[in-house]
């Protein structure tokens, strides 16, 4: 068996070898144990180039992974092959899913429900305090939180579930010997109690800008629903989000506060239609139909948004600001206007224009039509 293993991590360590590859001399050959016993007639049959060929019936760094395979098993970390019961099975849904993960935990990466929390490296203290809320609101039965063990809001959803007793697991950019930041190597050790840690990547290895985007991929592809804290214009939140959008997973963006540039992004999000505007972790369940029990306190007040009642868009709200008054009087009469015209009109920053129209959309005044146009709520 452990030749086997062994086999199966020498064919994921050699350079242009990937999933598609590893999976094609699977099928061809039975088991990764046989591919290394094949001649090089019966590999060029695969269609393997040469180079691909040479590097196979040379390679030689079994006794290596031999060590490697006795310091997971004196460390508990679990080897996960793509065909194991324990491996994720929602990764199914991710094209060229890992042939290996890393696991170091005790917990189950196929719980009923798992939520992915992102955000900022460097958030606002509304969003570590959101964050925070959010995740004790959302506390149930077979949950799982994921995040990527990141300073600020990873840190804070997985220091929420713990603080709330909810299983929680950081998804790694790194090897999960090499816990990146150093920084959160205590917070790392908590979490494998409550928990775990995974990786896709061997354990030495060190956190690498390339390894960030398949990390967030993982996040993405092993969680049911992605929610976005706090970003703002560009990270890796809003790579997840993509990561998500692409597998067809359900995404929620905080709105956030509009004079806050990290929440520039999740405005973004929701403008774009690429998220959905979070409210609660009530609506997160009702949407993802978990059931909660009707009993438990929430720190969340109900919100009567069914209530609102929408006025005409020529009668603004009480409160509206001078600017907003400004961009409704620019919409009327007019069909539409593209929102790179508004900003040449309103002489106002994409970002702050942004934020403007969310209000104004949320309140009901003004609708985003295709083509990322604009116009008032009663046309």
């Amino acid at each position: 068996m452990e030749d086997e293993i062994v086999s199966l991590l020498a064919l994921t360590r050699i350079t242009g070898i990937g999933p598609v590859h590893t999976r094609t001399l699977l099928t061809a050959f039975g088991s990764a144990a046989a591919v290394f016993g094949a001649d090089r007639s019966a590999l060029q049959k695969c269609g393997l180039h040469d180079d691909l060929i040479e590097a196979i019936l040379h390679y030689a760094g079994f006794s290596d992974l031999h060590a490697e395979i006795r310091y997971l098993r004196q460390n508990n970390i679990r080897i996960l092959r793509f065909d194991d019961a324990e491996y994720p099975r929602r990764l199914s849904a991710l094209p060229y899913s890992p042939i290996v993960l890393f696991f170091q935990g005790n917990t189950t990466l196929n719980a009923k429900k798992v939520i992915a929390i992102a955000g900022t490296r460097t958030p606002t203290q509304h969003g570590i305090r959101m964050t925070e809320q959010f995740v004790r609101d959302l506390k149930q039965p077979d949950l799982l939180v994921l995040s990527g063990l990141a300073f600020g809001i990873d840190a804070a959803a997985h220091q929420a579930a713990l603080a709330a007793g909810i299983p929680t697991i950081g998804v790694l950019g790194s090897g999960l010997n090499q816990i990146y930041p150093k920084e959160h190597w205590g917070l790392a050790r908590s979490m494998v109690g409550q928990g775990g840690i995974l990786s896709a990547a061997p354990c030495n290895a060190k956190a690498a800008l390339h390894s960030f985007p398949v990390r967030n991929q993982l996040i993405a592809a092993i969680s049911d629903v992605l929610v976005v804290m706090e970003t703002g214009l560009k990270g890796g939140s809003l790579s997840a989000a993509s990561a998500a959008e692409l597998l067809h997973k359900p995404v929620f963006a905080a709105p956030g506060r509009m004079s806050d540039e990290k929440s520039y992004g999740c405005l973004g999000l929701i403008r774009e239609k690429k998220a959905t505007v979070l409210l609660s972790a009530a609506q997160v369940n009702a949407a993802m139909g978990w059931r909660q029990h009707a009993n438990r306190p929430t720190h969340q007040p109900s919100l009567p948004f069914d209530a609102i009642q929408h006025p005409e868009p020529s009668d603004p709200l009480p409160g509206t600001s001078a600017e907003e008054e400004s961009l409704l009087t620019l919409l009327v009469g007019k069909d539409s206007i593209a929102f790179d015209d508004l900003v040449v009109l309103s002489r106002r920053r994409a970002p702050y224009l942004s934020s403007t129209l969310l209000g104004l959309e949320l309140r009901g005044q003004v609708r985003c039509l295709p083509g990322n146009r604009y116009c008032l709520a009663g046309r």
